[in-house]
């Protein structure tokens, strides 16, 4: 795969994420909304397979891999959905690359502060309104 369509591909998941939270979060439960999102991913992600006529690797150590990856990714997400709930603002900081847990909790601070410094709520239709 182009390193620019898996970059890309990588983008509109993360800017997709808060929404997908907010909209599957009201209307479920939290580690339902998280697995039925994970459902949604995998099935994309086999048709995305089918589409290149590639298979899914199912030896014992991709399943291996499969299994390992399994629980921190759907924990996580869970946990995101449950804090989402509790967090009118919605704002999530996720930090990758740094040298030490040190250096992602001070960088994860400053997102949060920036991000917290400048919210607004803003209400753009009363609840109940109809749209269409």
């Amino acid at each position: 795969m182009n390193t620019l369509v898996a970059y890309l591909i990588v983008i509109a998941v993360w800017a997709t994420t808060p929404l997908g939270i907010k909209w599957s979060g009201e209307a479920l439960p939290a580690f339902a909304a998280a697995g039925s999102r994970m459902a949604i991913a995998a099935a994309l992600g086999l048709l995305w397979l089918a589409a290149r006529r590639q298979g899914l690797p199912l030896h014992r150590r991709a399943l291996s891999s499969y299994a390992a990856a399994l629980p921190g990714i759907f924990g996580a997400m869970g946990c995101s959905y449950m804090a989402a709930r509790d967090l009118p603002s919605g704002l999530i900081s996720v930090v990758f690359g740094t040298d030490s847990e040190q250096a992602r909790a001070a960088e994860t601070q400053k997102l949060l502060t920036y991000g917290f410094r400048f919210f607004e709520t803003r209400t753009f239709y009363q609840k109940g309104t109809e749209l269409a």
